[in-house]
């Protein structure tokens, strides 16, 4: 992948953000447990497997932030290896012109 490329890549997964969508799901299945709560009969303990199926969502949000990050940073490795290449290149292409002339 050309350096460009590279820079695009770890710019574009830096503007993404997981925290607006785990608070949308947070709301949305606060809703629905709100509701399931506010009867009366659980028989089949739902109102306990919701919430442990709620709090395996917000495990599982923070796994998919931790993956973006791990992107992030090996998107950045690569980058300080390619620039870490490109100035040294040019810093042997300006010598070698600068010899010549």
């Amino acid at each position: 992948m050309k350096l460009s490329e590279l820079v695009a890549y770890r710019n574009q997964l830096n503007r993404l953000n997981t925290e607006s969508a785990q608070a949308q799901a947070d709301i949305d299945i606060g809703n629905i447990k709100h509701l399931v709560s506010s009867k009366d009969f659980d028989a089949n303990n739902l109102k306990q497997q919701l919430q442990s199926k709620h709090d395996e969502i917000r495990l599982k949000f923070r796994e998919f932030t931790d993956l973006i990050t791990q992107a992030r940073d090996e998107a950045q490795q690569q980058i300080d290896l390619k620039e870490q290449y490109w100035l040294t290149e040019t810093y042997r292409l300006y010598r070698q012109a600068t010899i010549i002339f």
